[in-house]
């Protein structure tokens, strides 16, 4: 069994790869003196527990995994919440995050009107490179450009709050890296739980770390003045809560949804960039479109076959965290589990959705490791008697506790990537490795060779 250390904490992947290597599904490790630990990456079992978990059932999120997080966002919200106060804050936040609120054509606007104001004048300065490169072609990393433009729809868009894009870009953006480089370092070496954030600054990390939350709670203040004047989704949030409440939960979409979506994006463009059949066949997908608006989402199928894949291949969730409030005993089609009180479940999302047995030739046609989109093609999925049951990736997690911004990210990662195919082909630099922290996250920060596309980007329609 691997040991979290020092050398490793940063790439928590290679923990769970030793965990697997002998091939099986569970393996259990209870020392004496410390809770035990379950690890799986049964589908149908962790589908059984997800569904189980807040759910008047035998499991709950655990916490302990994340108690860093904790510490910095507060526990007054969706993630920590449990029993009757978390179902009052998912309702309330079913209404603004559903997929009634996100579908619409208005929030798809409003993405693209974001988009275009943010990227537009940095693509067409990349635009420039290229034409000026003797071969037509450039590299470039990607991911600075991701996390920023992934902000910006957060504060923009979700929260309608007015925040200049220089000082997201220049302020805001650097603090936030800051607190989720912290929010690492905390859960691991912070094992009594002090209040570091609140001690005084006794080295200049300590103080570059206090300064970087002091930064980010007035993003904070700036996000939640913007529900007063009634912008983004906050008129349609109607819960009753205390101000620490919605301090708490706004914390969690800054840094939490931003670490994921900028994941979540960056997985596609790098398996994109690996695979020239399925790049060619998403922008001939999204050259097709005369708009970005939810019925031109549901015609672009091969993108959405894209998305899907890469969720599976590279979530940027690697584990879901939970445990068991009393013994229970889970039933798959492999026989049952018994599962003892207190017991701690990492539910190994990354390596079941990589396990040949659950997602290889046999199960879709394809080899688990590649990045093949056909694989999510309902032909095939008939072909080899697989249903959306069948193919839980996981990577929004799944049962009550599914994340509430699923539907948000995938408008958004939608929007992002028709604008982008169409604007630009591109290609892999070299072979890219998985980083992990709290998400994670390409190795080589999506560095791509990037070429212009002869056709026209969309044309923005005017603001409304």
């Amino acid at each position: 069994m691997a040991r979290l250390t020092l050398a490793n904490f940063r790439t928590p992947l290679k923990i769970l790869d030793a965990v697997f290597r002998d091939g099986e599904d569970l393996k259990f490790l209870d020392v004496p003196g410390f809770p035990p630990i379950l690890f799986l990456r049964d589908p149908e079992l962790i589908r059984e527990i997800t569904v189980e978990t807040s759910n008047n059932g035998d499991f709950e999120r655990d916490t302990l995994p994340t108690q860093g997080i904790g510490r910095v966002v507060g526990s007054q919200n969706l993630l920590y919440l449990q029993g009757a106060d978390w179902k009052e804050h998912k309702a309330a936040a079913v209404r603004p995050l559903g997929t009634r609120a996100v579908q619409t054509v208005e929030v798809f606007h409003d993405l693209e009107q974001t988009i275009y104001r943010v990227t537009d004048a940095r693509l067409e300065q990349i635009a420039d490179l290229v034409r000026a490169s003797p071969t037509g072609a450039i590299e470039r990393s990607l991911e600075p450009d991701i996390q920023e433009l992934m902000l910006n729809l957060l504060v923009h868009v979700l929260f309608g709050a007015d925040v200049p894009d220089d000082e997201l870009r220049d302020r805001y953006l650097p603090a936030i890296r800051g607190v989720i480089r912290y929010i690492l370092l905390d859960t691991l070496l912070n094992q009594f739980h002090l209040p570091v954030l609140r001690l005084p600054a006794l080295t200049p990390g300590h103080a570059r770390i206090q300064r970087d939350w002091a930064t980010f709670e007035e993003l904070v203040d700036r996000v939640i003045a913007a529900r007063d004047d009634g912008h983004g989704f906050w008129p349609y949030l109607t819960i009753n809560a205390s101000p620490e409440a919605i301090r708490s939960n706004v914390r969690v979409f800054l840094a939490g949804a931003l670490e994921a979506t900028s994941s979540y994006l960056s997985w596609i463009l790098v398996n994109l960039a690996r695979n020239p059949t399925a790049r060619q066949r998403a922008y001939e997908d999204v050259s097709q479109l005369t708009c970005l608006s939810p019925q031109s989402r549901q015609q672009a199928t091969y993108l959405h076959q894209v998305m899907s894949e890469s969720l599976r291949l590279n979530n940027s969730l690697y584990f879901l965290p939970r445990i068991a409030l009393r013994e229970a005993t889970v039933a798959t089609s492999r026989g049952s589990l018994t599962i003892p009180a207190g017991t701690h479940l990492v539910l190994a999302t990354w390596h079941m959705n990589r396990c040949e047995d659950h997602w290889g030739t046999s199960a879709t046609g394809y080899p688990a490791s590649e990045f093949i989109p056909e694989r999510w093609n309902p032909e095939n999925l008939a072909r080899h008697g697989r249903s959306s049951k069948d193919n839980l990736h996981f990577g929004f997690g799944h049962g009550p506790r599914v994340c509430i911004g699923k539907h948000f990210s995938e408008a958004e990662a939608f929007v992002c990537l028709a604008m982008f195919l169409r604007r630009f082909d591109f290609e892999a630099t070299g072979d890219v490795a998985a980083d992990s922290g709290i998400s994670t996250r390409p190795a080589d920060q999506v560095r791509l060779t990037l070429r212009l596309r002869p056709d026209p980007a969309f044309t923005p329609r005017p603001a409304t």
